[in-house]
């Protein structure tokens, strides 16, 4: 928890337009993959998009001066041309599968779908009574791939890879709904168990 809790406080003292928490996968509606056709997508024509997102690298500069360190941005987005996407095999659950796809389009450089034997872990919390976050992570070997999207007033959606309580890879997608992201296009809970892919949990 304490690398998400540690971005969702950068994010909130972001000199870009105003949010204050992480990503999460948080809404209601029903969404297809052919729903959001401003966003590129990973999704099969036969699948649901849940989430897509343009993501950019997120870099924290090392400002040499206290000045700069105080008047600088605390961090900085870099265009990679990559996508994330959450896609489902139905438009609400209970899902038998949901598949996370990252990577430039025609590209996914890595992909992993959810079974009832390795179920993505979800999970919701409030960080201020404005702000908020919903979580979905899955680990690979000693990597944690962290998916999160602000809720309430916060925006954007993140993507954390944690190696030994250490991030060694962030991205964010921008603040923008529908231009550099969208989310919550299907009714997915981090709070009941509704589908057997997918199970609450904290991150460890």
């Amino acid at each position: 928890m304490g690398v998400i809790i540690r971005i969702a406080a950068l994010i909130m003292h972001s000199p870009f337009k105003s949010f204050s928490a992480l990503l999460a996968l948080l809404a209601s509606g029903i969404g297809h993959a052919q729903q959001a056709p401003n966003l590129p997508s990973h999704c099969k024509p036969d699948e649901f998009a849940y989430l897509n997102a343009n993501m950019s690298e997120l870099r924290y500069p090392q400002y040499k001066t206290e000045e700069e360190r105080r008047t600088k941005p605390i961090w900085v987005l870099r265009k990679t041309g990559k996508v994330l996407s959450i896609c489902t095999d139905r438009p609400s659950e209970p899902f038998s599968s949901v598949a996370y796809r990252f990577g430039q389009i025609g590209n996914v450089e890595f992909e992993r779908v959810a079974a009832k034997s390795s179920p993505f872990k979800v999970f919701e919390r409030t960080d201020t009574p404005h702000t908020g976050e919903a979580v979905l992570f899955f680990s690979v070997g000693p990597y944690t791939y962290c998916v999160s999207e602000a809720t309430g007033q916060g925006s954007g959606v993140s993507l954390t890879v944690i190696k030994g309580g250490r991030e060694v890879a962030s991205f964010f997608s921008g603040n923008d709904r529908e231009t550099d992201y969208e989310a919550g296009l299907l009714d997915l809970s981090f709070s009941q168990k509704k589908s057997a892919v997918l199970k609450e949990s904290l991150i460890n």
